[in-house]
């Protein structure tokens, strides 16, 4: 049964229909991803950094 809100129709028990409502999952699912690709460079730009700080020492070494 569709329920009136704001003069427009939305069908759906709960909120979840509703533009603003699907905003806002669309932006925690953006901030997710974002957050893994973050955490994925993180990971890479240390690796990156513990590896020429090896090579560094490895050169002074000897």
């Amino acid at each position: 049964m569709p329920r009136e809100r704001n003069g427009d129709k939305y069908y759906g028990t709960g909120y979840e229909d509703e533009p603003m409502s699907r905003f806002r999952g669309i932006a925690s699912w953006t901030r997710y991803v974002a957050s893994r690709i973050l955490s994925l460079y993180t990971r890479i730009a240390w690796t990156a950094w513990f590896a020429s700080v090896y090579t560094c020492c490895e050169d002074l070494g000897g």
